[in-house]
């Protein structure tokens, strides 16, 4: 910046140096960091529900009880709270439709003590739901849907069944995510915006079990954990792995540059210690949002529109969300 010593005195020309150098220093060392303390929105320990999960339009949250009985919605702020299922084992692996009026989930049903299981769409607003598939002895997978919403998909170890979805619950191209991932047994399914279909395994590792895969809304990257190893992202242009450590469910800021997941420790009875991270994507910054031993945090899932992390406090159906700050 020029300033004409015509209209500035030395002083003043320093003091503005100064001024410069010290905004500077302070934009440089900007961290990412919580906002504040974590903000409880909902606390029944009857329901005990956990696992909370935006909607696309971040007004929602899907959420399940304890050993995924039962699917729950309730709106951003954790009023307007009802249950959608009381099934049990139907809130494992939920995946939300891209415009957030359904639910992709599997059925169970019992009978004679034998458990069979289905895939299933339900209604995020009345909890009718459709089946798209028999019921059958074993669904080793979760169904997701497909990047234009126009296809269920169910990646099992040897095939990915696909179910399409009923029209009237069907996207219009501009309405359509941009790719959808899903981490299953030795492979990452990814799908695009043109509905195709690839399979990913980024660890050159044949005994490699992937775990809680999520592209980041650009579909630039990949981020994911190993069973018994550590957390990965992917760039997928260029395959360069950065390796986070050890951590588990890995969910994407709304602009792509950052990801939050958890570390968590037990002594092989009980969960001792846990910690709500965020970091850059790149591994450039890294910060813990929350943690503690007493109430152990779990299960984050940062907002698709804003910088906020849900997470729950495990088995004590505390529902919480903490503001991200990123520049």
């Amino acid at each position: 910046m020029l300033i004409p010593k015509s209209h500035t005195s030395p002083m003043k020309y320093l003091l503005l140096v100064l001024l410069l150098t010290t905004s500077l220093t302070i934009s440089a060392n900007a961290q990412l960091r919580a906002a504040g303390e974590p903000v409880l929105i909902y606390d029944d320990i009857t329901t005990a529900l956990q696992q909370p999960i935006p909607s696309p339009d971040g007004s929602k949250l899907a959420l399940t009880g304890p050993n995924y009985n039962g699917i729950w919605v309730m709106n951003q702020n954790g009023d307007q709270f009802r249950q959608l299922s009381d099934t049990d084992g139907t809130g494992f692996g939920l995946s939300w439709s891209h415009d957030g009026t359904s639910l992709a989930a599997r059925a169970t049903q019992r009978t004679d003590n034998r458990k069979s299981f289905a895939v299933m769409i339900i209604n995020a607003d009345n909890g009718s739901s459709e089946l798209l598939s028999e019921f059958q002895p074993h669904l080793p997978s979760t169904p997701f849907f497909d990047a234009q919403q126009q296809r269920v998909l169910l990646a099992t170890s040897s095939e990915i069944q696909i179910y399409n979805v009923p029209l009237q619950r069907r996207l219009s191209a501009d309405q359509a995510s941009v790719f959808t991932a899903k981490a299953s047994f030795d492979r990452i399914v990814v799908t695009n915006v043109n509905g195709e279909l690839s399979e990913l395994r980024p660890i050159a590792d044949s005994e490699v079990t992937y775990l809680h895969a999520s592209i980041s809304p650009d579909g630039l990257k990949l981020a994911f954990s190993v069973y018994g190893g550590n957390l990965f992202v992917q760039d997928l242009n260029t395959n360069e792995l950065t390796d986070f450590g050890r951590g588990f469910f890995p969910t994407w800021s709304p602009d792509s540059r950052f990801i939050s997941f958890t570390r968590n420790e037990d002594d092989g009875y009980r969960h001792t210690y846990g910690e709500i991270v965020a970091a850059a994507a790149d591994g450039s910054q890294e910060v813990v949002l929350y943690s503690s031993n007493i109430t152990i945090p779990a299960n984050p899932h940062w907002s698709p529109v804003q910088n906020r992390v849900y997470f729950d406090y495990m088995n004590t159906g505390s529902i919480l969300y903490i503001d991200v700050l990123t520049n």
